[in-house]
Parts: structure tokens; C-alpha cells; sequence
């Protein structure tokens, strides 16, 4: 007869033989995409993005037809990689608040500017 102490650890030791994988650990996936990250690709990359909204007057904001550029580019270098790439289309939640936004700092107000990604950088910077 086994005693219930026994059982437990048989049925311990069995449900971890079960969970135990044959398989290595996969190498450090952030390591090995480190390393075929360099400025020159990312800079091929920008000057991409760049050829695109110099083609769409300046422009690749949200809804354009610069972002839509954008997103195929995106894509179609994914795929190029060998990724499963979707492009689906979503409606945008907006939650600005129009007014004057302030920052209270252990009681001082401070006038707040809110970013827009609308708001273009003029040619020289």
C-alpha cells in the first residue's frame, strides 16, 4: 500500500517529468537582433521614410496618403524578412482635450504645451 505522502511525490515527480521540454532554451533574442542592428541599415531606413514625404509634400501624419506610403514600406520590408505581416485598418481613438492644460509642481501651475503629431518642423530644423 502507498502512503498518501509517497503518492503525492510520485504524482509530483511525474508532473514535472511531463512539463520537462528536450528542446535548448532559444539563443537571447534581444542579443542576436543587437547585433544586425547598425546605423547604416537604420539610416537606409530613414532616408526611405524621408523619399516618402518629400513625394507626399512633406507629409506621412496619420490618414495621409504619406502614412499609408509609409505603412506599405514598412510592410513590404517585413516581408522581405520573411515575416507574417497584416495591415488592418482600425478608427483611432482621440483623446485630446482642447483648453489650456497646466502642471501643478508642489503647488505651482505651469502652462503646459501639448505635442501634436500634426505640427510640421520647418525645413532648416
Amino acid at each position: 500500500m502507498i502512503r498518501p505522502a509517497g503518492a503525492a511525490l510520485a504524482l509530483t515527480v511525474g508532473l514535472l517529468a511531463g512539463c520537462s521540454s528536450s528542446h535548448p532554451a532559444p539563443p537571447h533574442f534581444g542579443d542576436v537582433l543587437a547585433a544586425k542592428v547598425n546605423a547604416d541599415a537604420m539610416l537606409t531606413h530613414l532616408r526611405a521614410f524621408q523619399d516618402i514625404a518629400d513625394a507626399h509634400k512633406g507629409n506621412r501624419a496619420e490618414g495621409t496618403p504619406g502614412f499609408a506610403a509609409s505603412v506599405d514600406y514598412v510592410a513590404k520590408a517585413l516581408r522581405s524578412k520573411g515575416f507574417d505581416v497584416s495591415t488592418p485598418q482600425f478608427d483611432r481613438l482621440y483623446t485630446a482635450s482642447p483648453g489650456q492644460p497646466t502642471l501643478t509642481v508642489s503647488g505651482h501651475d505651469y502652462a503646459v504645451d501639448q505635442a501634436s503629431l500634426l505640427v510640421q518642423t520647418p525645413p532648416a530644423g
